[in-house]
Formats: C-alpha cells, structure tokens, sequence
C-alpha cells in the first residue's frame, strides 16, 4: 500500500443524505458488496443539506478519533454530476474519500497534512465502479466503491489515479485576537445548541477564559455576561474550551443559538478582563 497506510477494514461514512431515503443504506450496500467484511462506521447523516463546511468540521473532528488505517468516505455533494473531480487523499495513515469541493481538507489537515501518495483524482476504471455510473449518485456507484477498495486492500492509495496538486480548498474562518477580545466565527451549532467557534482556546491569552467573561451577539451593542466552567455552571451563558479544543459558548440545559440569535456562520465577540 501506499507509504504510511495499511489498511485496517474500517470505513467511516458520512453525508447528508438523511435517514428518510434509502441514499445511505444503497452506499453502504455498495461498500458491503465489494467486500462483505468490512466495517462500515457510520458518522452521522444528518450534515446540513448542501454545506460542505459542515461536512469538513465534522470530518475534522471525526477523523482523528479513528486509528490509522481507517478510510473515511465523506458525501456532500451538491455539484455531483458537474466536471467537479472525485479525489482521495492520503494523510497521516488514513485515507479521506469524497468529492473536490473542499469537504476533505480540514481532515487532511488535522490528521498532519497530505502524504504518501498525496491528493488523487479517482479513475473509475481502477476501482470496482458501478457501470454504468450515474449522474446523480457517485456516492453509491463511484465513491462508496473506492472506498471499500482502498479499505479491503485491493487498491492501494497511489494506484487511484493520476496525483493532483490544486484540491478545492475551504479557507478555515480567521478569528482576530486583540487586547481583552476576540472576534470569532461560529463554526457549527452542535445538537444541543452549543457554538462552536472558530478559534482554539490555547490561541487565546493565557487565563482569558478564567475570569469574566462577557459575550456580544451578533448586532449586538450590549454584552451579554458569561461564566467559565463546565455545562452544569449555573444557568446562564459558559464559556470554555471543548473537547475538540476550540472555544464553546453553551447554556446548560437550554440552547446558546436560541439565547444569541446565533447560527453557522455568525460572527461575535468574547471579551475578557
């Protein structure tokens, strides 16, 4: 196999097809059907319809609790059937699947980088492809295939197809650290309502998390108090570091979106003494 990958059996999946439709189970059918003995771990289907960054902070996140020799197959694609490119690349052991839309590289990135046989346009003559391929669905009949070829080891990573070096790249938001606040974007609202922002919390002076922290919203002139600590801290707003790392304003018991007016993307201030 390529350098750094050994395969071990297990491929992640990941998409937002939902569970009403049977899209997910016919790309799990599809992996099963190249080899009956993997295992397929199945992430979460329930990214947001079309949002590739969403897709690429789950996958992030995801990615690096696997050991390596994992393949993770991702499946956001709304230009499927369009000339974008269907790639996979090898990074720090493990091999991410999917479509060139920039879905797979805060992954690739988290996991150390691309290496071994790098960023790889997928050749659909050199995997087990459904044939013929259809325009709609490249997660069943093109991505779920490669997938579970890299995974069985029938094919090795290098052996995709011809290497590329521009990948469609998703710039990670910037967060701005001046004296006593930080300008952050909310990066994803989780299921329970906690923002997740846009910055690392060791990014951040030391102790600014430890003492007075105040909050303002999104248009908002005023702002809004907050405590340091863990969800159980009261039953305002808390502010501290999560467990991926990055900076997380929650309400325990209740929702921070709801309390803030706050969604993906909406960008708001910490401010601390």
């Amino acid at each position: 196999m390529g350098p750094g990958f050994t395969p071990r059996g297990i491929v992640t999946f990941l998409s937002d097809f939902g569970t009403r439709d049977s899209y997910a189970a016919e790309v799990r059918g599809a992996i099963l059907s190249v080899d009956p003995g993997l295992r397929v771990i199945d992430v979460t289907h329930e990214i947001a319809r079309h949002d590739v960054r969403d897709g690429a902070w789950v996958l992030a996140r995801t990615a690096t609790a696997f050991p390596p020799g994992t393949v993770h197959l991702a499946v956001v694609d709304p230009g499927v059937g369009t000339s974008r490119r269907a790639v996979a690349v090898e990074a720090g052991g493990h091999v991410l699947v999917g479509p060139d839309n920039g879905l797979l590289g805060w992954a690739a990135s988290a996991l150390g980088g691309a290496d071994g046989a790098g960023w790889r346009e997928i050749d659909a003559a050199g995997v087990p492809a459904r044939n013929p391929i259809s325009l709609t669905f490249h997660g069943r009949d093109l991505l779920g295939p490669a997938a579970a070829a890299i995974a069985s080891g029938r094919v090795a990573p290098g052996s995709l197809g011809r290497r590329i070096d521009d990948p469609v790249v998703v710039p990670f938001p910037a967060a701005r650290v001046g004296t006593g606040e930080v300008l952050a974007e909310v990066v994803r609202v989780d299921g329970f309502g906690n923002l997740i922002l846009a910055v690392r919390a060791s990014d951040l002076p030391p102790g600014a998390l430890a003492g007075e922290v105040s909050i303002v919203p999104p248009g908002g002139a005023t702002a809004v108090p907050a405590v340091s600590g863990p969800y159980g801290t009261g039953g305002g707003l808390v502010v501290h570091e999560d467990s991926s790392g990055y900076v997380e304003v929650a309400v325990p018991g209740g929702s921070a979106a709801e309390r803030l007016g706050a969604r993906a993307g909406t960008r708001m201030a910490l401010r601390w003494r």
